[in-house]
């Protein structure tokens, strides 16, 4: 698991970074290692809120990168909430 902290980060700015890498993941090949080495990026998403502590935030991102995995992985969803 890899945890990013982006500060001062509009929601939708924070999303885009983590399609990013999402993205970059499924580009790269990784048939230098293994012939049948298959890899998958899932991210989670989760704002900061003045209310939160830190273990919670991460509690929130955990909850929506598992999420993510189980939709199918190579994905990013993000924690609502109001859902």
């Amino acid at each position: 698991m890899l945890i990013y902290l982006l500060l001062n980060y509009v929601i939708y700015n924070s999303i885009k970074a983590a399609q990013s890498v999402v993205d970059e993941g499924s580009f790269y090949k990784f048939s230098n290692f293994s012939e049948n080495l298959s890899v998958t990026v899932s991210a989670g998403v989760a704002t900061y809120k003045d209310e939160a502590n830190l273990t919670e935030i991460i509690k929130k991102t955990d909850l929506v990168l598992y999420r993510a995995k189980n939709q199918g992985r190579n994905q990013v969803v993000y924690f609502r909430d109001d859902a």
